[in-house]
């Protein structure tokens, strides 16, 4: 989940270093070969936007993050008890994620197509 203003990259591979954290194996299976190999060998940030377009980022937060990805985390899971809670924290308007969405803050409507 990330602000839809963010930038997501290998920004390493500009200092000469070789992705960490599995980015050259995990990468590629996300977002195909060929933009993997871009983003690798370049690495150039690409937009949070065409991230959630490649799969990259599952969801995009607008507002304050804090309060939007737990909800967001939660309604995904399944957990109505924790999408509630993070209602109560502040989450703000409609949430939708995988077929499961919440209305918040405050109106109590939980609906899942999937559970």
């Amino acid at each position: 989940m990330a602000s839809p203003t963010a930038q997501v990259g290998q920004p390493e591979v500009k200092l000469g270093i070789i992705p960490g954290a599995a980015g050259t194996q995990r990468l590629p299976r996300l977002v195909g070969v060929a933009k993997a190999v871009e983003m690798c060998a370049e690495g150039k940030p690409i937009s949070a936007r065409e991230a959630a377009e490649l799969g990259l980022i599952d969801k995009l937060i607008d507002g304050d993050l804090l309060t939007g990805a737990p909800l967001a985390h939660a309604v995904a899971a399944g957990n109505r008890a924790g999408a509630q809670a993070a209602a109560r924290l502040g989450a703000v308007g409609p949430v939708e994620v995988a077929g499961l969405s919440a209305v918040m803050p405050g109106s109590g409507q939980f609906r899942s197509n999937h559970i």
